[in-house]
């Protein structure tokens, strides 16, 4: 639940951020971190009652949402019991977590060693891989990210490599498929895949295949843009690996528990690789956890021979914990089977939906809940938005994108089907508001306003029924829905436009009718005992946006004006604010 504002504890906790705390990533001069008062769901807060919905997911890893209270219960749970141990001893916490982890892993990837995150999972992968092998040379791809340690950002294939990149690393780069910028001249995901392979095979044989220790791929790259490769791609690395001895690495840290509808990205095409790190959603943040998954091959090089490697805190009782529970959640509401759901019945659809109208939008790919938007400048071109690792002016468009969506502006387009994901969790007091609003737009656009009260029992179907109806009359959506809390402690759960009051949002193209929309509304509301409480309609010329007026009487000589055949009249609207005189 959302505390109440408390402004001077936050800028307290600012404060002592911007004095003591180093960031990671940062110009620490020229950063504003926003101090963050709590988080629950898919929510957190700040020190003045803003609500935030977050679709980041921390930094991609809280996959059950924040506070879920079998977790908490969990960690409370083991640090009453053993707060801390070392991992030289046999755990209960440990032990369990690392046999459910072994139950889900593919293939025969049934020895786990726990480390505290992503990075040195993949510092450790790389070090078990060379010790097996004997060989020196590690190749991953361009487009990649695998953590931040020296061995990690090495094996990284973006810019975040360069400042540590001493080219001492054993490291080589080649260039994975990515159809829509092909590397290769591809034309079709059978060619790019082809091509792809054939070029990692020319690469390896001119590397030395007797000095090629490890490929390490990302599944699925994640911060590089969800370039879900082709079909038979990742089965034709695992055939290059075995042919040269090569242990074949897969980096499920971001990608794996669940956010790609599958518990490993890896089941998707059926690959087992030799080894197999994960971090991230194993327990979705809540204590730092990461790993490595270890094939029985590659076990059994250090079943009597020391592996030279550990750290203080691997599989820490907490962190376990956390993972055991997290995962039983996972099992009990289906959050994997969930995820695969609604990226095929929602989120992609939806985000097509949004490609179709917006020309920025070169491309839409992802999988699961794992999914990114290509913007450019000219769809047939494919001249990006901004230039590769693009700053400055440069960067201009991405920075005012970035600057808008941190500020809670919405611009049309946003997709109402997104609700789905969120409206069975909404409301948490007596009374809510929800509104909606609609346009009607060529060169002449009227903005039409109605808010109501709806019972919080009753405001997740509400929603639902509305969508429903909006679909069902064939009208095209344009305009995000959005609530708000207005009850005792008036906590918004949007702010959209800056507005204090949120609402639900449907564009209507021009000549679309609005009465069969406003009676199914009003019909809805009162099956569901919803009020109309107030009301608005006011227009804008293709140009420019006229005044605002709020007042239904001034209204008249403005529709007198740019309505003068009375085509905008709606009997419903007439009726709840009161009747207007003819023009």
């Amino acid at each position: 639940m959302t505390p109440l504002p408390n402004p001077e504890v936050g800028a307290a906790v600012k404060a002592a951020d911007r004095a003591h705390v180093f960031h990671s990533w940062s110009a620490q001069e020229l950063i504003d971190p926003l101090a963050v008062a709590g988080a629950e769901g898919s929510y957190f807060w700040d020190y003045d009652g803003k609500r935030y919905l977050d679709f980041t997911s921390g930094l991609v890893y809280t996959n059950i949402g924040y506070q879920h209270p079998k977790v908490v219960a969990a960690i409370q749970e083991q640090a009453a019991h053993l707060t801390t141990f070392a991992p030289a001893f046999a755990i209960e916490a440990r032990s369990e977590a690392a046999r459910l982890i072994a139950e889900r892993t593919p293939g025969d990837l049934d020895k786990i060693f726990f480390t505290n995150g992503g990075a040195d999972a993949v510092e450790h992968a790389v070090r078990m891989a060379r010790l097996h092998t004997g060989r020196p040379k590690v190749l991953s791809a361009y487009r990649s990210y695998h953590g931040g340690t020296q061995q990690a950002v090495n094996l990284t294939g973006d810019p975040r490599r360069w400042a540590s990149d001493s080219g001492a690393a054993g490291v080589v780069h080649f260039w994975a498929p990515f159809l829509y910028r092909s590397r290769f001249y591809a034309e079709t995901e059978e060619q790019e895949c082809a091509r792809a392979l054939e070029h990692l095979e020319t690469t390896i044989a001119f590397e030395g295949p007797g000095t090629v220790a490890a490929i390490v791929l990302e599944t699925i790259p994640g911060t590089a843009g969800i370039m879900v490769p082709p079909p038979g791609y990742l089965a034709g690395v695992r055939e290059i690996c075995d042919k040269y001895g090569i242990v074949f690495v897969l980096d499920e840290v971001m990608a794996g528990f669940g956010r790609t509808g599958e518990w490993f990205a890896a089941g998707l095409s059926g690959v087992v690789p030799d080894l197999m790190t994960f971090a991230k959603g194993v327990n979705s943040g809540y204590v730092p956890l990461g790993g490595v998954a270890i094939s029985g091959a590659i076990a059994e090089t250090f079943a009597r021979r020391p592996y030279p490697g550990g750290l203080t805190y691997s599989g820490h009782p907490l962190a376990c914990a956390a993972a055991v529970a997290t995962i039983q959640v996972m099992a009990e509401e289906d959050v994997v089977g969930q995820a695969g759901r609604l990226g095929e019945t929602v989120v992609g659809p939806a985000l097509r939906e949004l490609a179709e109208r917006h020309p920025s939008v070169g491309e839409v790919r992802g999988v699961g809940m794992f999914w990114a938007l290509e913007l450019v400048k000219d769809r047939e071109t494919r001249e990006p938005l901004v230039p590769y690792n693009a700053t400055g002016e440069a960067n201009a468009p991405m920075a005012a994108f970035g600057a808008a969506a941190k500020l809670g502006q919405r611009r049309p387009g946003t997709i109402p089907k997104l609700m789905n994901l969120v409206a069975g969790g909404i409301g948490k007091t007596e009374v809510v508001d929800v509104s909606h609003r609609v346009l009607c737009s060529r060169r002449l656009v009227r903005f039409v306003e109605m808010e109501y009260a709806v019972p919080r029992a009753e405001l997740g179907k509400t929603l639902l029924r509305v969508r429903d109806l909006i679909e069902g009359e064939g009208l095209r959506v344009n305009f995000p829905i959005e609530l708000r809390v207005a009850a005792a402690d008036d906590i918004p759960l949007s702010t959209a436009h800056g507005r204090e009051t949120g609402y639900l949002a449907v564009h209507l193209s021009s000549g679309m009718p609005f009465d069969p929309y406003f009676r199914g509304v009003e019909a809805i509301m009162d099956d569901v005992g919803g009020r109309p409480h107030w009301g608005k309609l006011h227009y804008q010329t293709a140009e420019t946006l006229a005044p605002r007026y709020p007042e239904w009487a001034r209204f008249q000589a403005v529709r007198a004006r740019l309505d003068p055949d009375g085509r905008f009249r709606n009997p419903y609207l007439d009726r709840v604010l009161g009747p207007v005189a003819s023009p």
